[in-house]
């Protein structure tokens, strides 16, 4: 489904927000690549940055710094009718299907916004369009005139969907769109994009908190800690041998299926909660939650060096990950 040549190319980007208390800084010289028909799902805690990145990729957020080119253009230098119609070859899925739907519009309408939005078509080959969507997401053209309010929260996310496919966009930047939905209701989703992906060679940024969830679905994951990525990979080496503690951390944390691994795995959990963003710790922003933490590591930010940001990545004891152990 890949190709070589990079859909959207994240270069240094820096995503900074003024509160009364200070500057916070959510992205801090990110470097990301997303390629034709690839998903890459973006993962960490909440507040670590990663849905702030997705909103600048879009330009819903303005970048502080860096830059995010899709398909070989810089989108910082696009404005009026050029940037429009860039955003049409990129859209998004937002996290809850249910406040990002109005609720006093039907799904019709709902899906027909973004094509009038566009002024694409008439109005017969914009209906055409919202039902021949509608089907593609597994609903139909009899939800046309049903409101959000009598939908189940699945069928919300599949509107969202539709209404981000109706553009025919080759990038979707989805927002943990499965995190406000039941297990079994986020497995159909996961499914739907998977064949979406198939079907029409849609690339996908996927944010996530749970490494769980994009196991089955990503052909690369980043993790993210506190505005940086700390490591990034393929997502069948980073389930099998994580190398960075973060990562580590965020593996064992995860539930597995097996009463018997659950019981005998070593957990190195990361002490505490994220560090405030107002001030971030010296040096490496996990060594306060890092069990592995020496010296250097408040002296020195560490690089991205073989795709793990950490000084000791060479000295760390093998990790073996609990969830491919069970099988889960």
């Amino acid at each position: 489904m890949t190709t070589e040549e990079p859909l959207l190319e994240v270069r240094g980007a820096a995503v900074s927000y003024r509160t009364r208390a200070g500057t916070v800084t959510a992205v801090d010289g990110v470097d990301l690549t997303v390629r034709r028909g690839e998903i890459v799902a973006l993962v960490g805690e909440s507040g670590c940055g990663k849905s702030s990145l997705g909103r600048a990729v879009l330009r819903l957020e303005p970048l502080a710094g860096g830059e995010v080119r899709f398909a070989g253009v810089d989108l910082g230098t696009l404005s009026g009718t050029p940037l429009r119609q860039a955003r049409r070859r990129l859209q998004m899925v937002f996290q809850d299907p249910q406040s990002s739907l109005d609720p006093r519009r039907t799904v019709g309408q709902i899906v027909e916004r973004p094509l009038k939005v566009h002024r694409a078509g008439t109005p017969a080959q914009r209906r055409a369009k919202v039902a021949e969507t509608l089907d593609l997401v597994g609903l139909g053209s009899r939800f046309l005139d049903r409101y959000p309010a009598a939908l189940s929260g699945g069928q919300r996310q599949r509107v969202g969907i539709a209404r981000a496919l109706v553009l025919d966009p080759e990038l979707l930047v989805c927002d943990e769109p499965v995190s406000a939905l039941d297990v079994s209701i986020q497995a159909q989703i996961l499914q739907l994009l998977l064949d979406l992906r198939e079907r029409l060679g849609l690339a996908l940024l996927f944010v996530a908190h749970d490494l769980a969830v994009v196991r089955h679905l990503a052909d690369r994951v980043a993790v993210m800690y506190l505005g940086r990525i700390v490591e990034r990979g393929a997502v069948d080496e980073m389930f099998a041998l994580p190398r960075h503690p973060y990562t580590q951390a965020l593996l064992s944390a995860a539930p597995v299926p097996d009463v018997a691994v659950e019981r005998a795995r070593s957990v190195p959990l990361a002490a505490g909660d994220l560090p405030d963003p107002l001030a971030p710790p010296s040096g490496c922003a996990f060594r306060t939650r890092c069990p592995h933490a020496r010296p250097v590591c408040a002296e020195v930010t560490p690089a991205l060096v073989h795709d793990v940001a950490c000084h000791r990545q060479d000295e760390l004891p093998p990790f073996v990950s609990p969830i491919i152990h069970s099988g889960g």
